[in-house]
């Protein structure tokens, strides 16, 4: 919601203190970058800004992480097992992540053509909540286990979403 407010930094900030937590926070903020690209007036600038964000509190928790000689469990605890775990005992075969990931740019392309023009942060603001909705349900999916819980990160997306159509 900071990025809707053309507050790019604070925004990519959230998502990189987000992202220490939840890795796949990551795709959400691909999001953002995404609409930023596609339909923000001064796309360059706000994506450099949203990207600087994001690093910010990673590059913090790296150097802090290091000093105290933890990163390298940082590093397996966050990724290698949860990279593990997504490969592992999936009930969903693996290779359904290329049907999921076309799906995401079909998305992204259907909101492109239904709102081509002229770019404004009005555009971004409107499309925004079309393409968190695609990413977070990818997000939810990526891991090929249909757990219910998994598809609550989409909720605030589906409900913004909701609320665009029903207002228009």
């Amino acid at each position: 919601l900071l990025a809707v407010h053309r507050r790019y930094l604070g925004a990519g900030g959230a998502f990189g203190a987000a992202f220490l937590g939840k890795q796949i926070t990551g795709v959400e903020f691909a999001a953002c970058l995404v609409g930023l690209l596609l339909f923000a007036p001064d796309a360059r600038r706000s994506i450099a800004l949203a990207i600087a964000g994001f690093v910010a509190p990673v590059l913090a928790a790296t150097v802090v992480l290091a000093a105290v000689g933890v990163l390298n469990d940082f590093l397996f605890v966050g990724f290698g097992y949860y990279f593990g775990y997504v490969q592992r005992e999936a009930r969903i075969p693996a290779s359904t992540i290329v049907i999921k990931a076309a799906l995401v740019a079909a998305s992204v392309g259907l909101t492109w053509w239904l709102c081509r023009g002229e770019r404004s942060e009005h555009r971004f603001m409107r499309t925004l909540p079309a393409l968190w909705t695609a990413f977070a349900i990818f997000g939810a999916l990526f891991t090929s286990r249909p757990y219910p819980h998994y598809l609550l990160e989409a909720v605030p997306a589906l409900s913004l979403l909701a609320a665009k159509i029903g207002r228009a």
